[in-house]
């Protein structure tokens, strides 16, 4: 079983996105603080957990 499973299913870490998808971390970052996510036509759906980052 995935150690990410355990945590959320249907979630995804950034290590986990980067690997599965070949999106960097510092990418990941970026497209997360955009502030105009809302309009954006891909935005990169996400939540935080405290210091953990789910997409």
């Amino acid at each position: 079983m995935n150690a990410i499973q355990t945590l959320a299913d249907g979630w995804l870490s950034p290590a986990d996105l980067q690997e599965q998808y070949a999106i960097s971390k510092p990418t990941q970052a970026i497209l997360r603080l955009k502030k105009r996510q809302e309009s954006d036509k891909f935005p990169l759906p996400f939540t935080k957990i405290g210091k953990r980052i789910l997409l």
